[in-house]
């Protein structure tokens, strides 16, 4: 028998097997010989954690870690089979000897040594296997916006014969919050059985990130195990125009969704072509998981003819799997695994739900009945997990099938009493009302919405979303009410003609910072104006259905090289066969590889960034010449229409550089990098840093003036980011003849340095140096950091009335410039100068002037900053309860500014 053997050879080899005692720590227990554990003289090694079995010899002396081999629980140890051949697990009772299994003396047989290997894992890092409990976590979507919570799904599977323990940590995870409500409890699974928890976290900050990581402890493990969901997943900013004037209706319609009070309550939302109905859907889906509940969204958008298109979007979303895996097969493994975690043993329907997934069902295999009670019953598991809200968009478009298919289910949900909503969008005549559709009776609480039309204040809402700052109320105070009349209450409508406006339509505004717009030029006349404004929405897009690209593949190759939001206008200019691209289109929302980011089908974004990339692989395995001809066509285009808006000079310019034009290139970069500098995303600069060397590598060729430009711009780029070697690098590749400003600034950039180092005097030597040249400057930038370095460095070395000195020039320079952030930075400079000097009235109005600048600028980060200051100006006046509440607010804002901070490249 196994246990014998292994009680032979460990007196053999004089071994005993132990274990650190879980309720007494620091106290051996043996194992070998005992009816029941008896202690041992030796205190267990450091290296046992309490709970973990070990083999040792006499003196105690360790020789082995049993760790996940072995678990003892209840006087009994339990031995688990890890041979690699089979996923099973076995046990033996070593204190009896009883239950021998031939597993457990196939694994004695093996390579039994200290070097065995006990953390072996299987499956992706989404998965883990320890050979008593398997984790898998699952991130339901892979695309949200800012404001919308992610559900990750976690699914622990006990593999043993006894029941376990498991408890789930939550981690600090770059770029995401956990919600307040997510609070998982212990729970214990019992043998062969699963358990599901699902936790909510809702990100910090746009971009294409991981998902939010978590630990796992369970009874049989003495430490956490981490788990990180496959990802990544994409952030957007939140399109907050298609809910403008709709907050009263949306507060209707989630009063009325209530799983518990009224499981299968349903409302039915009705509207005319182009109101957005599925945008107030989509918000009806966050908002509700704000409350707890699971949604799975479908749309029969698209479906031409497609027989229950809708209810693959269900089912796709309620797997939360894509058609983006690499083979049918691949993504079939991945389903079945969630299908049996719902469905059990009932192979006939996991069957039918795969061959939905991947098209290789058929309508004459499935009865109508067999396909409604599967649907019910996988929608009705699920709810048990959560409550969940299914919502359907373009119900019209529906087949009859599906309509069906829609309507049984929510009276069965609603008869059975199951905790699910439903929410569909219906469009419907300019001048009808929605009635209620058929087949739904009367024991369905149902309520039906009707989208209001917009008016004149919504429009100017409206505008006020899409060009932020913009003074058209003054300068073109006719401009809603003209918008308002042409849309006709139309919201589809008002906002598409209200994005026309912008630099690559009618280029009515520009603009003037980040995020803020302006007029540009002189306003138009409203005759004029009026009379261009198209009739109809379908005139909106008359120009873009005229040229379609030749082949569908070129489109979606060139729409991969295209960095952030995939515009319909550029790929106009491209191709030209309506038809093909219009396919093309829809084939790339159907298939998983993109979505639409607004619901006129006006912009697409890629669904994560690895399908780009895969598209972009296809791609250069063609050839280089294909590649760069395509690159060189996409960036004359996007040039064109995009050259003359700075957001966009960068994607371009790293454009033209892959099309092997890096002499052009560079012109886009430069500016590109001076962006990123000014807007302080050192992350991005660094990046357009390193491409511009590179393009100078490739051969091109930069002035004196850009070559030293675009060296100071980078070492400016690495001084913020801490990295002082590779910016002194750059400084010394700027000649001794690139001009007195270039050199100027070279040798402040020098000194900035020097302070970093610690060498204040080195520092301050080299600006007193250049002090008599940066006065015959005059008042200019280098005036300004010349300033700001000296009383810098003379506030480090104590020379504090100096250094008062030399800030109130920097702020007179800065007046006089008209820079407001360059005031409100000495401001606050000066006001920590005067705090150290005791002047605290002064500081105080110091620390006021500067706050009052950044509020207006929307600088959140300094802000804080200098209020931080003004808090200490509080805490030394004896203003405790003042004082205290700032630092309050401080903490809070620090932590989020550090979270965004640290992934920079995000704020793209």
């Amino acid at each position: 028998q196994a246990s014998a053997a292994l009680l032979e050879q460990m007196e053999q080899w004089s071994q005993e097997l132990r274990v650190h005692d879980l309720a007494e720590e620091g106290v051996a227990l043996k194992l070998q010989g005992f009816e029941t554990a008896q202690p041992a003289q030796q205190a267990p090694p450091q290296e046992v954690d309490p709970g973990e079995c070990y083999i040792s010899r006499p003196d105690g002396s360790l020789l082995v870690v049993l760790g996940e081999m072995l678990h003892y629980q209840d006087d009994i140890a339990y031995l688990f089979d890890r041979t690699p051949r089979e996923r099973r697990t076995e046990f033996i009772d070593f204190a009896s000897g009883q239950r021998a299994r031939r597993d457990g003396t196939a694994l004695l047989d093996s390579t039994f040594t200290e070097n065995l290997s006990i953390e072996a894992t299987e499956g992706s890092s989404a998965e883990v296997v320890t050979g008593r409990i398997s984790i898998r976590g699952h991130a339901l979507r892979d695309n949200i916006s800012m404001g919308e919570k992610l559900w990750v799904r976690v699914v622990v599977r006990n593999r043993s014969p006894i029941s376990a323990r498991c408890n789930i940590q939550l981690s600090e995870s770059s770029g995401w919050c956990w919600s307040e409500e997510t609070n998982p409890e212990q729970r214990e699974i019992g043998a062969g059985e699963h358990e599901v928890w699902l936790l909510g976290a809702e990100p910090l900050h746009t971009g294409t990130i991981a998902p939010p990581v978590f630990e796992v402890l369970s009874s049989f493990d003495a430490r956490p195990v981490m788990v990180e969901p496959e990802g990544p997943i994409r952030i957007r900013d939140a399109d907050r125009m298609p809910l403008v004037g709709r907050e009263e209706l949306l507060g209707q319609v989630m009063d009325h969704l209530d799983p518990e009070r009224r499981p299968g309550a349903t409302t039915l939302i009705g509207g005319a072509e182009g109101q957005r109905t599925g945008a107030l859907l989509a918000e009806l889906s966050r908002q509700v998981r704000h409350r707890g509940v699971r949604d799975v969204q479908g749309t029969f958008r698209g479906a031409a003819g497609q027989p229950y298109k809708g209810f693959q979007d269900l089912l796709r979303e309620l797997l939360g799997v894509s058609s983006l895996e690499a083979h049918d097969l691949d993504l079939r493994e991945t389903a079945a695994q969630t299908l049996e975690e719902l469905l059990g043993e009932d192979v006939a329907a996991i069957a039918f739900f795969l061959d939905e997934l991947t098209g290789e069902g058929s309508l004459e295999q499935t009865s109508e009945q067999m396909r409604s009670f599967w649907w019910y019953r996988l929608l009705a598991t699920a709810a048990r997990e959560a409550p969940l809200f299914v919502a359907i968009d373009d119900l019209e478009k529906a087949d009859a099938d599906s309509a069906r298919l829609f309507t049984g289910l929510i009276a069965r949900c609603v008869q059975d009493r199951v905790p699910i909503l439903f929410g569909a969008c219906t469009e419907r005549g300019e001048d009808d009302r929605t009635d209620r559709p058929d087949g739904w009776g009367g024991e369905v609480p149902l309520q039906i919405l009707d989208v209001d039309p917009i008016n004149q204040a919504a429009v100017e809402e409206l505008l006020d979303l899409a060009y932020p700052s913009a003074p058209f109320r003054d300068d073109i105070p006719w401009l809603a009410a003209s918008l308002t009349e042409r849309a006709a209450g139309n919201i589809g409508f008002a906002i598409d003609l209200v994005r026309t406006l912008g630099p690559t339509g009618s280029a009515i505004f520009s603009p003037l910072s980040e995020g803020r717009w302006q007029i540009a030029g002189d306003p138009p006349r409203r005759e004029e104006f009026s009379e261009k404004l198209p009739a109809r929405r379908s005139d909106l897009f008359a120009e873009s259905i005229s040229r379609f690209p030749e082949q569908q593949a070129e489109v979606l190759e060139t729409a991969a090289l295209i960095e952030g939001d995939i515009s319909v206008e550029v790929l106009e200019r491209l191709y030209g066969d309506a038809d093909l691209l219009d396919d093309t289109l829809d084939r790339f929302e159907t298939d998983g590889l993109g979505v639409a980011v607004d619901t006129d089908l006006t912009l697409y974004r890629f669904r994560t960034e690895s399908a780009r990339s895969a598209v972009i692989t296809v791609f250069e395995g063609r050839g280089r010449r294909a590649a760069l001809r395509r690159r060189r066509e996409l960036a004359k285009v996007l040039i064109e229409l995009q050259g003359d808006i700075a957001e966009r000079a960068g994607p371009i310019g790293r454009l033209l550089l892959e099309a092997g034009q890096g002499i052009q290139a560079v012109n886009y970069l430069l500016p590109a990098l001076e962006r990123r500098l000014q807007q302080g995303r050192y992350v991005e600069g660094k990046e357009l840093a390193e491409s511009i060397e590179r393009a100078i590598g490739d051969g091109a060729v930069l002035s004196q003036k850009d070559s030293g430009s675009y060296l100071l711009s980078a070492a400016r780029v690495f001084i913020k980011l801490g990295d002082q070697e590779s910016s002194e690098k750059y400084l010394l590749q700027i000649s001794a003849d690139s001009g007195d400003e270039i050199y100027l600034q070279k040798q402040i950039l020098h000194s900035e340095i020097c302070d970093r180092r610690g060498y204040a005097e080195d520092s301050i030597r080299i600006l007193e140096e250049l002090r008599e040249a940066v006065e015959r400057s005059g008042a200019s930038q280098i005036a300004q950091k010349f300033q700001i370095n000296f009383a810098l460095a003379l506030q480090k070395q104590g020379r504090l009335d100096e250094a008062v000195d030399e800030y109130l020039k920097g702020i007179r320079i800065a007046e006089e410039m008209d820079d407001e952030p360059g005031q409100a930075r000495s401001l606050g400079n000066l006001g920590n100068v005067r705090l150290r000097m005791r002047e605290f009235d002064a500081a105080r109005e110091n620390y006021s002037r500067s706050i009052e600048i950044f509020h207006r600028l929307g600088h959140l980060d300094m802000e804080t900053i200098i209020r931080v200051g003004l808090a200490s100006v509080d805490f030394y006046q004896g203003h405790l309860e003042e004082a205290g509440g700032i630092y309050r607010e401080a903490i809070e804002t620090y932590r989020l500014l550090q979270n965004r901070m640290g992934l920079g490249r995000n704020y793209r």
